[in-house]
C-alpha cells in the first residue's frame, strides 16, 4: 500500500496564528480594563479632594457661626488681625494651613488653603451687598488645594439681638 498519498493524522495544539490572534485579544482586553481602573482612580482622588475641601469650608462655617458682629465698616482684604475676634475680622483672610471649626490650624493638610470674602447685607434684601454695617452678613469660603480652587461655599451670618 502505497502511504504517500494518505493524509497525515492531524495532532493536537494550536498553530502560531492561533496563538498569535489570542494574544493580541487577550493585550486588547487587558488594555482597556487596565483604562478602566485608571479612570476609577481618578475618580476616587477626586471625590476624596472634594470631600475634603467640603469639611474645610464646614470648618470656617463653624468658626463663624457663633462669631460677634463687631459692626464697623469691612477692612482692605487681608488686613484684619492675625486672629479674628469678630466676623469682620475674617474679611479676605487666607488660612494656610487651614483651620477647624475652633480657629486652630490643621497642620496634616499641607497645601490647602481657606480664604474668606465678606459682605454687609441689609436684612430686608439679603441680594444686594451695602456699604455700611447691617444685620446681615454674606459670607464666601474658597477653599483651594495646591492654589487651585476645589470648592466655594457661601452662607449667610445674622447679627444676634444683644442678651437681655
Amino acid at each position: 500500500m502505497n502511504n504517500a498519498h494518505r493524509p497525515r493524522p492531524r495532532r493536537g495544539g494550536f498553530t502560531l496564528i492561533e496563538v498569535a490572534i489570542a494574544t493580541v485579544i487577550i493585550s486588547l482586553a487587558l488594555t482597556a480594563l487596565m483604562s478602566t481602573l485608571r479612570s476609577g482612580t481618578n475618580v476616587s482622588a477626586n471625590s476624596i479632594r472634594m470631600t475634603t475641601a467640603t469639611f474645610l469650608a464646614q470648618n470656617i462655617h463653624e468658626w463663624t457661626m457663633y462669631m460677634p458682629f463687631e459692626g464697623v465698616a469691612l477692612t482692605t482684604p487681608g488686613a484684619s488681625a492675625a486672629e479674628p475676634d469678630f466676623i469682620e475680622d475674617f474679611h479676605g483672610m487666607t488660612f494656610s494651613p487651614p483651620r477647624d471649626g475652633m480657629g486652630s490650624s490643621i497642620a496634616s493638610q499641607a497645601g490647602w488653603s481657606q480664604t474668606v470674602h465678606l459682605s454687609w447685607r441689609d436684612s430686608s434684601d439679603l441680594k444686594t451687598p451695602v456699604t455700611g454695617p447691617a444685620d446681615a452678613m454674606h459670607v464666601t469660603v474658597e477653599v483651594k488645594y495646591q492654589d487651585n480652587t476645589v470648592t466655594t461655599m457661601q452662607y449667610l451670618l445674622f447679627k444676634k439681638p444683644p442678651a437681655p
